[in-house]
């Protein structure tokens, strides 16, 4: 994944659990 999509997850999804890297 891009940084800019992990950014984008973030927003939405805030890093409270670690997500699963796909």
């Amino acid at each position: 994944m891009d940084d800019v999509l992990i950014q984008a997850f973030s927003t939405f999804f805030p890093p409270a659990p670690p997500l699963p890297q796909f």
